[in-house]
């Protein structure tokens, strides 16, 4: 029996993501308006998984309203004209030496709007004090603006996950973004917000014809962006003197694959990180994969990426494969498959245990296999079924000892999940257990149980839950 449980424990432990939940991730970016700082922005916009609340202009490669600008005119341009813009203060420090080709740069044609940006500072405020969670802060200049933010409203500093900075180096503190207002950095560098620090002190690593050639058969609106403004007929003749390195622009690709990075731990405050080395050659290809959009956000194990084609599934099965992905997502597809795999069969509250460990996560923000799991499910089949969902889909698993059994007689389609802290509960809803009683009952009045027959009728109601439950719809939760 141990032995059964270890190999049971292992097999999810092997397919499980281990990476940042990725469930429309908020961020907020803020920008000096250099032209890395465009690429950076358009992959940011391309990636679906961020929600982007809010794009601050901060004063850097070129002035904050004139950065503003051309963020607004991208924005626009790429279809994302919701997204607010703020302004930051203009410091009185001499404007850098290549302003004049940063502000030839065109970000976008210009966009017929009657918009007045906000200030940056009070910006940053109003989207973090409205907001649920945690938000990431991508900061691809100095730090004025969030400096400023922190300043006017110190408690702020509790709904920011962790500042992902371009900055040269942290130990000690050192660089362009750095040097370019030292005593607001020093000031958001003696918080205890966690700041990550991303650079590339390579100049060989940049974008070059070879990279842009790439682009060319592919159809996005980023891919054709990026090649039309860097084709080397299309530059300024500013700019064509200028290397263009890869700069700003491979903190999206850290965001969505951090394995690619060797960090270093500041030992002194070890909430500090910076970049030892990063994996070259497969950063550009993820950024050329972003651009392109054929990249996968999914962290898995052993898979590069998660086969999703109806043709890998078995025949019943597969007519739906592309309705479930579309209407839930790859990462609830993968769980519930990788669930009933494990399984033995194709169950419905194996898939029940599935969704609702991911909504757990969702709800509670919790990375895979960091939150523990009390589950009402018993040991009893068909109930208890519903464990080995909630394994796959949060990482609490037996072989990790973080999901135990409630010890009570009367058991429930319930668990509890705990996250830094919190805890809530989640059950599913009457009616939707009702329907499941139903529907195993008349499968053994007409097959008896556990017979060729019964599986087969279960096997065909698993796939219809698994299609028409909506995760956001089916459970009763309790905060």
């Amino acid at each position: 029996m141990k032995r059964k449980l270890f190999l049971f424990g292992l097999m999810i432990w092997l397919f499980i993501t281990n990476s940042t939940a990725q469930f429309n991730r908020p961020i907020i970016i803020d920008t000096d308006g250099a032209t890395d700082d465009f690429r950076a922005i358009v992959q940011l916009l391309a990636i679906k998984e961020f929600n982007i609340l809010g794009i601050t202009t901060v004063d850097g490669a070129i002035a904050p309203q004139q950065c503003a600008e051309k963020v607004i005119n991208l924005i626009n341009y790429l279809g994302r004209a919701n997204i607010p813009v703020g302004v930051g203060a203009t410091l009185k420090t001499k404007a850098p030496v290549w302003r004049d080709a940063c502000n030839q740069f065109v970000w976008a044609p210009p966009a017929i709007i009657d918009y007045k940006s906000p200030d940056a500072s009070k910006l940053i405020i109003d989207i973090l004090n409205n907001s649920k969670g945690q938000v990431e802060i991508i900061a691809l200049g100095n730090l004025t603006n969030i400096a400023n933010a922190l300043k006017q409203s110190p408690a702020i500093s509790a709904k920011i996950k962790r500042i992902v900075w371009y900055n040269e180096k942290l130990l000690p503190p050192s660089g362009t973004n750095y040097e370019r207002d030292k005593e607001t950095a020093d000031y958001v560098l003696n918080t205890k917000i966690h700041i990550e620090a991303i650079a590339n002190d390579d100049d060989n690593f940049k974008l070059d014809n070879s990279f842009i050639e790439q682009f060319t058969k592919s159809k996005t609106i980023f891919a054709k962006t990026i090649s039309e403004k860097f084709s080397i007929d299309n530059l300024p003749a500013i700019l064509k003197i200028h290397p263009l390195i890869f700069w700003d622009d491979i903190i999206p690709v850290y965001l969505l694959y951090p394995e690619l990075f060797d960090m270093m731990v500041d030992m002194q405050k070890p909430y500090h990180t910076f970049t030892k080395s990063f994996n070259r050659d497969e950063v550009k290809k993820r950024m050329l994969q972003i651009y392109c959009q054929t990249y996968s956000s999914e962290k898995n194990i052993n898979f590069e990426k998660f086969p999703i084609e109806p043709s890998n599934y078995q025949y019943d099965l597969a007519p739906f494969v592309d309705s479930i992905v579309k209407r839930y997502g790859v990462e609830e597809f993968k769980f519930c498959a990788l669930t009933n795999e494990i399984h033995g069969h194709l169950g419905v509250y194996s898939i029940v245990g599935a969704k609702m460990g991911l909504k757990a996560r969702e709800i509670l923000d919790a990375e895979i296999d960091r939150m523990t799991v009390l589950t009402y499910a018993g040991r009893k089949q068909p109930l208890s079924c519903m464990n080995d969902g909630l394994q796959v889909s949060t990482g609490a698993t037996l072989g990790l000892d973080m999901i135990k059994i409630a010890p009570d007689s009367l058991y429930f389609p319930k668990a509890e999940f705990t996250y830094k802290g919190k805890t809530i509960t989640i059950q599913l809803k009457e009616k939707y257990q009702n329907m499941v009683d139903k529907d195993f009952g008349e499968a053994i009045m007409k097959y008896g149980l556990l017979t060729s027959g019964y599986w087969k009728a279960v096997r065909i109601q698993a796939i219809k839950y698994w299609l028409e439950w909506d995760r956001n719809e089916i459970f009763d939760i309790k905060e």
